[in-house]
């Protein structure tokens, strides 16, 4: 911890790592893939240098607007061609469905196991490279990754993208052990210190939430008709259910105002949320780079 605390007081320009080996970097619009583009677009208008390393089964540009002037290296590829499988093989993945049935923990313990050999090598050669005076990791296997698979022994910082009871409870050993050498961890609510204690008890906690954009225009509303507006991908994580539920109880004393839920469509639970709140309004936000 005292190494990370000279760092941030330092006013030279830091040379930092934005770890993101979570799955689908390429033109995935997450909250996740948000927080860190705008995560290093900020960290670059101060001034530091930073670079993101990621993995996908796939070389391209992210969702996102991000400086042009930040590398950003799939560390699946080498010279534009994919050399390490983002992807367990046949017996590895019969093993984990196997392992699913005594419990989630015990699949990804698979799961890290085996990527974990897989990535670390390639990470370890561009860190060696880089040199960076701090790592941000955006998830806890990405931390396991960079930690247990690649040796890194500099300071760290473990984002937490979900709330604590929902993000812990599956995770393996071995990832727990990871996040737990962190030099700090970050949440987004106050509401997660409890269960992060009670998994890190002597990892410091550091509550900062997602950033807020304020809009470059407003859009002309009817102020008659008020509309509340939901933007996240549909999924059991987000709970647009439990929004129109809420909603609902309201509606009758506000027969004027609309609720819309917009994101990217998990088609199942969508299905569910317009069966049981019928004339729900559903639809797919638009690209910020002007496509639909």
């Amino acid at each position: 911890m005292e190494s990370i605390t000279k760092i941030a007081q330092t006013t030279y320009p830091m040379n930092i790592v934005i770890a993101h080996f979570n799955t689908h970097w390429v033109d995935n619009p997450g909250g996740v893939e948000k927080s860190t583009c705008q995560l290093a677009n900020a960290l670059r208008e101060r001034g530091h240098k930073v670079t993101i390393l990621y993995r996908d089964g796939r070389e391209g540009p992210p969702y996102f607007p991000l400086d042009e002037s930040i590398p950003v290296d799939n560390i699946l590829f080498e010279n534009g061609k994919k050399v390490i499988s983002d992807k367990l093989p046949p017996l590895y993945r019969m093993a984990r469905e196997i392992a699913r049935i005594f419990g989630q923990n015990y699949a990804q313990g698979i799961n890290a196991e085996y990527k974990g050999k897989q990535y670390g090598e390639a990470i370890k050669r561009r860190l060696a490279y880089i040199h960076p005076d701090i790592i941000v990791s955006t998830s806890i296997p990405s931390t396991e990754y960079i930690l247990m698979n690649a040796g890194y022994t500099g300071p760290l910082v473990t984002m937490i993208h979900s709330h604590p009871e929902v993000q812990f409870p599956p995770l393996s050993k071995s990832e727990l052990k990871a996040a737990a050498l962190s030099s700090t961890m970050q949440i987004l609510l106050p509401s997660g210190i409890p269960t992060a204690k009670q998994y890190f008890p002597n990892l410091p906690i550091k509550v900062i939430g997602n950033s807020v954009e304020i809009p470059e225009y407003t859009p002309h509303r009817d102020p008659r008709h008020p509309i509340i507006t939901s933007v996240g991908t549909f999924s059991t994580g987000k709970n647009q259910r439990l929004l129109v539920a809420a909603f609902r109880l309201l509606a009758d004393h506000f027969p004027d105002w609309t609720l819309e839920l917009w994101g990217f469509v998990n088609k199942g639970y969508a299905q569910d949320v317009k069966k049981r709140h019928s004339g729900c309004k559903i639809g797919r936000p638009h690209s910020p780079k002007g496509t639909n």
